[in-house]
């Protein structure tokens, strides 16, 4: 039998009101079966092992060459206030390489091709862990491809309201650019050449590591609590990347470890082009339970979603159709941030299956 992988370059557009939740993509996704029987969610399920030749690997650049934003930060997958199984860390990557920067919608994903991706035991594996995903807030269904039955999701990339994302310099909720592509540890993963618990691995440390030069200082007690690895695989993982050529260890025996991590990061911070700043946009001022626009004219009560427009000294109440007609912009911005509530609350906001009636 012939295998069949989605084309996870298919252009695709979504509205902006169909991009919120589907509910009948994510029951059928619910429903789906499995292909293969499979093993548990634990970060122990062993992956396909594919051994390499030799003490390093030469596709593996001095500098990186492109990037993907991974969130991290308080609020991220990788805070560990939030108990996230470790394979499920892997399956939020692998997506998440594949979604928009900003908006955190994927290309179409099918069980099957994630699993190839990961090289994971079996797909029930990965059926288990983008359940997890969902249920707990991490990932949205977004529709289904008719062709094949791949499904769009969504990533979220700070499980929190907006006002509490952590941002950057440029007023944008922190991500750090992690490499992609030729020599990076999401490309070694596809080509076998490492497992999916040295990709966790070695994006936890990248995360958490000088984002100038690469270096990372890291006790095996705090590796473990933010990777949710055992002591032994965190060694395992730290003597694989070595031998690959992934990371390098700087500091001597017996002294707190500290490793370069390869590819390293660009030697200059990238200025962002005028394009890219332009849709640079900082968050909703919010203030007293209500969110503001930015030329202060609208605001929205966060609790029951009530609009309100200026009037002079004074607030009116007004519609979100009216405010469509107005001013796109700003209905736009209040949608993005609704819907955000609502999915981040699912159990309070359950009765708005559908918000175009409440948005009119």
């Amino acid at each position: 039998m012939t295998k069949k992988t989605s084309n996870t370059q298919n252009e695709f557009r979504i509205t902006r009101m169909d991009s919120y939740i589907h509910s009948e993509s994510y029951q059928s996704f619910s429903a789906c079966s499995p292909l293969e029987p499979g093993s548990t969610l634990a970060s122990d399920v062993s992956p396909s092992q594919l051994a390499y030749e030799g003490l390093g690997y030469s596709g593996i650049p001095e500098i990186q060459e492109t990037t993907q934003q991974v969130p991290c930060g308080v609020h991220s997958i990788f805070d560990p206030a939030h108990k996230v199984p470790a394979f499920a860390k892997a399956v939020y990557l692998t997506v998440n390489e594949r979604s928009h920067w900003d908006t955190g919608v994927s290309h179409a994903l099918s069980l099957r091709r994630i699993a190839e991706l990961l090289h994971a035991k079996s797909h029930s594996q990965v059926h288990r862990a983008l359940k997890w995903l969902i249920e707990n807030g991490w990932l949205e269904v977004h529709g289904k491809r008719k062709s094949d039955g791949a499904h769009f999701y969504r990533v979220i990339h700070h499980k929190c309201d907006p006002m509490d994302a952590p941002i950057d310099k440029d007023g944008r909720p922190q991500k750090c650019a992690v490499p992609r592509g030729k020599g990076s540890p999401s490309q070694l993963l596809t080509e076998g050449k490492i497992c999916w618990r040295t990709l966790v691995d070695w994006t936890v440390r990248k995360i958490h590591s000088c984002w100038t030069s690469g270096i990372i200082s890291m006790r095996v007690r705090e590796a473990a609590k933010l990777m949710s690895f055992t002591a032994k695989t965190i060694a395992k993982n730290a003597k694989k990347m070595k031998e690959i050529g992934l990371m390098k260890q700087l500091s001597g025996k017996f002294r707190l470890s500290e490793y370069q991590l390869f590819p390293k990061p660009y030697p200059k911070r990238r200025e962002r082009t005028p394009d890219e700043s332009d849709k640079i946009k900082k968050p909703l001022r919010f203030v007293k339970g209500w969110y503001y626009s930015y030329n202060k004219l609208w605001r929205f009560e966060r609790e029951s979603f009530r609009l309100q427009m200026r009037d002079g000294t004074r607030w009116i109440e007004s519609t979100y159709e009216k405010l469509r007609n107005i001013n796109k912009s700003i209905h736009h911005d209040f949608l993005d941030y609704i819907q955000h509530i609502v999915a981040l609350h699912r159990n309070k906001y359950e009765h708005l299956s559908d918000l175009s009636d409440l948005l009119r």
